[in-house]
């Protein structure tokens, strides 16, 4: 059933136009990672009533329904399958019908429906019999990937349901949260951005007060998950059960996604899988208002967490503040200027940066300067003190998702320019003291931080909310680290031997106290 059903995968995939599949935030699962994801459910039996929303070609359905016959607990099966692509109608249909074949054989009762609709405008406008029922037992999903805008009729859909998020995988998943029953199972794959940052912290929220987190599967490499259709994204696979109480988590994490059934124990494992059970506690933090959600895959991730715990400062504890850089270029053009001049200032752009140093002026397209004018004088600092500067978004190529870079005064000019692409620390719009600002930068740029970041950070954006909750060493033990550094030309093994010297220090004073 799971080959014939790949078949159709396949063909559906050819039968799509790219360009509207891409729009549609469409990436089919194949069989392997069905196998595992449907392995997951705790409870299969009796009568089931599955959700399969934004279903494709059905290719999850059937590894539920293999599922359903290999536990042979079942005796009615129903499927709702839903999806908002016409081409995919007769694919799904195919699919659909082998299960039903299938499970007759043996000796289920199968029902069978698929709707082509917008799922959520479907549910979440209650116009459908989605919203209505609220009666399934079972939901497995692979969402559609795609942003969706405060404007957009998605987001008034489910903001008419009580829901507000950022993005339709997340608006799926939660709708369907909604209409599972008390007990109610959902596994599904989803990229790991909800994990943190602000945006997502209502869905957050909406999920850990409806569901327990029972299992949580991350891949080793961002291909893995979709390799055929070339998407670099870190995607989980996450088990829901809707109103029970929350227990240990069970986080397992391989290397490939190649599982498969074990014919002896009739587990399903990928090559090389980890497994480990962890206290709630150490995903979701109780004292963490935001509620991020850590994924601490194995001992070593768990042993950065612990690691990490030696530092407990707020921002707001430090007198710090981080914002994103004030200038938005195309609002300012008028103003912007390719060499520095009379009149202008240092305007410093993702291009002047690098771990080491700022490189500015730079030979770029991007501009050097800007021209202080009634428009743009609101929009730059004072050039005091050391700024620490990072970048919203760090490139694919590099080890570090947060590369921090101090900026000294020494630049020319009594104003100094940021563009909306970094993140900046300052005390005030004022750059900060120099031992501070150098204790900061080891700090940001130390393994330890990068590994940790790593744990509850599943994409390449570093939000100005991520850094305000992230927790830091004390200002005596910025300082302390700071007085250490003569020059930012440092190498990964020297910024780590100053953090970590600083970490053993306040480990041994904690002992003899």
């Amino acid at each position: 059933m799971l080959d014939k059903a790949d078949i159709i995968r396949e063909n559906a995939n050819f039968a799509l136009d790219p360009e509207k599949k891409s729009s549609l935030g469409q990436f089919f699962t194949d069989s392997r990672i069905g196998i595992f994801m449907a392995s997951l459910f705790d409870d299969i039996e009796g009568c089931v009533r599955l959700l399969d929303p934004g279903c494709g070609p059905g290719s999850l359905t059937a590894a539920f329904t293999a599922e359903v016959i290999r536990r042979g607990r079942t005796q009615l099966m129903s499927v709702d399958a839903v999806d908002i692509e016409e081409r995919l109608e007769s694919f799904a249909e195919q699919t659909l019908d082998i299960c039903q074949t299938e499970a007759a054989e043996a000796g289920i009762q199968f029902n069978k429906a698929f709707t082509l609709a917008d799922y959520i405008l479907k549910s979440g406008n209650n116009t459908g019999r989605f919203s209505e029922l609220k009666q399934f037992t079972h939901c497995i999903m692979n969402p559609p990937y795609k942003k969706i805008s405060a404007a957009s009729e998605h987001r008034h859909s489910l903001r008419s349901t009580g829901l507000e998020t950022v993005n339709l995988y997340t608006g799926f998943v939660a709708l369907a949260i909604q209409q599972l029953k008390q007990s109610g199972e959902l596994v599904t794959i989803i990229p790991r951005s909800f994990c943190n940052g602000a945006y997502y912290k209502a869905f957050r929220e909406f999920l850990l007060r409806e569901t327990t987190i029972k299992h949580i599967h991350v891949f080793d490499s961002r291909n893995n998950a979709f390799k055929g259709d070339g998407v670099l994204q870190e995607n989980i696979i996450l088990h829901l059960v809707k109103g029970v109480e929350q227990g240990d988590v069970k986080i397992t994490s391989s290397a490939l996604a190649d599982f498969s059934v074990d014919k002896d124990s009739g587990a399903v494992a990928a090559s090389g899988m980890t497994t480990r059970i962890v206290p709630f506690d150490c995903v979701v933090h109780s004292n963490d208002k935001e509620q991020f959600i850590h994924i601490p895959a194995n001992e070593k991730d768990q042993a950065f967490i612990d690691r990490i715990s030696a530092f407990s400062a707020t921002l707001d504890d430090l007198n710090v503040q981080v914002s994103t850089g004030p200038i938005v270029d195309f609002r300012l053009k008028d103003d912007l200027r390719k060499h520095i001049e009379k009149g202008a200032v240092p305007l410093i752009y993702p291009v002047h940066l690098s771990a080491g140093g700022l490189n500015w002026p730079k030979d770029s397209k991007k501009p050097n300067a800007i021209s202080i004018s009634n428009q743009s004088i609101s929009k730059v600092w004072e050039n005091k003190g050391y700024f620490v500067i990072v970048r919203r978004f760090s490139a694919k190529e590099e080890e570090r998702r947060i590369v921090a870079t101090p900026c000294d005064p020494s630049l020319p000019g009594a104003y100094i320019g940021f563009e909306n692409k970094l993140n900046v620390f300052h005390a005030g719009k004022v750059g900060l003291e120099r031992e501070l600002s150098f204790g900061l930068y080891i700090y940001l740029n130390s393994t330890l931080l990068d590994k940790y970041y790593r744990l509850f950070g599943g994409h390449t954006q570093v939000n100005a909310t991520d850094l305000r909750n992230i927790r830091y060493p004390s200002n005596s033990s910025l300082r302390r680290i700071g007085s250490q550094v003569r020059s930012t030309d440092l190498n990964q093994k020297e910024i780590d031997r100053l953090l970590n010297r600083e970490i053993d220090r306040l480990s041994s004073q904690e002992r003899k106290n």
